[in-house]
This record gives C-alpha cells, structure tokens and sequence, in this order.
C-alpha cells in the first residue's frame, strides 16, 4: 500500500506541475507576466478588428482679421526695470581652520546653497583652500 500513495502523489505531482508550467506559458503568450509597456498580440489583433477606421477631417487655420494694434503715443510708457549693479552675492576669503559646514553656518546658508551659488558640487566646492574666494549670500567677515 505504500509503493501505491507513493506513485499517486508522483502523478498528482507531476500533473500539477504540467499545469503550472501551462498556465506560465499561456499568461506570457498573452501578456500579463511579459512587458507591460508592449501590447500584447491576442489584445491588438482584436481590437484592430473591431474598431473601424474615422474618416480624416482637414482643419485649416485662418489669420486673424484685425490688423495688430499700434502703440498709443499719448499713454506714457512704462519704465524698464533696471537691473541691480550690485550682485545678490559677496565674496568670503577662506581662512586657516575653515570649513564648508561653517562658512555655510556664518553665511546662514546650506552648504548646498553655497555649491549651487558658485556653480559647482559639494565635493568640489568642499576642498577649500587658504585665500581662496568663494561666494556666499550675505555678507561675513
């Protein structure tokens, strides 16, 4: 009686795995375990079926009638807002025992504010040197 339930749990086994491997099989044929981002043959072919093709309107675009309108010389004008000579930085000279992390904290700053004010990356901009100028937004001594 033992060598029997061996045999049938082997067919129950191997039944069950065939469909497994079936069921697989036919889910990637159709779609739904492949690529999401390309249709699947089964959906596209009937749906191309099904749908019947609209027939194509043509558009054509037309001027506007009125001609552009021309400056009032009477209406006074308005004045062009005039840039600032000054910069909206200043310019810090790194002394012995300076630091990124500090000079940001005395600028009241980040440290990447101060690497995106002087256009470059923290990892650079942190290998400071003695008298090198950086620019900061306010200004410290």
């Amino acid at each position: 009686m033992g060598t029997e339930d061996n045999r049938q749990l082997r067919w129950v086994f191997a039944i069950g795995l065939s469909v497994a491997i079936h069921v697989v099989i036919v889910l990637l044929m159709v779609g739904i375990g492949g690529d999401s981002s390309s249709p699947s043959p089964v959906a596209s072919s009937s749906s191309v079926s099904s749908q019947s093709p609209e027939p194509t309107k043509k558009v054509e675009a037309t001027a506007p009638a009125q001609p552009a309108a021309k400056p009032d010389a009477t209406a006074p004008s308005k004045p062009e807002p005039q840039q600032s000579a000054k910069p909206s930085y200043s310019t810090y000279t790194v002394k012995a025992g300076d630091n990124l992390s500090k000079i940001a904290k005395m600028d009241g700053s980040t440290i990447a504010e101060l690497a995106e004010l002087n256009g470059t990356d923290i990892k650079t901009l942190s290998r400071l040197q003695v008298g090198q100028k950086i620019k900061v937004r306010n200004g410290i001594e």
